[in-house]
């Protein structure tokens, strides 16, 4: 990638490294009234795999189960 600079316009990139995650800014300044920022974030380490989920029904009486509106939970998250 190649950045350039003029009086007019700049592309500033900057990067930062924090544990497990890459993170990449691009700041492009057109003027000095008019600017955007392009954010990307890379993952570097993989989430751990989830466990067997686990089935809630919250609307259902105790006891009782509702398979028509269903919601699972993994543990770890």
């Amino acid at each position: 990638v190649r950045f350039t600079q003029s009086n007019g316009s700049a592309i500033q990139p900057s990067a930062g490294v924090s544990h497990g995650q890459i993170h990449l800014v691009w700041v492009n300044r057109a003027n000095s009234n008019q600017s955007s920022v392009v954010y990307s974030r890379y993952d570097t380490i993989p989430p751990s795999t989830p466990d067997k989920p686990e089935h809630l029904d919250l609307d259902a009486p105790e006891g009782f189960d509702n398979d028509s509106k269903l919601t699972f939970i993994w543990n770890p998250i």
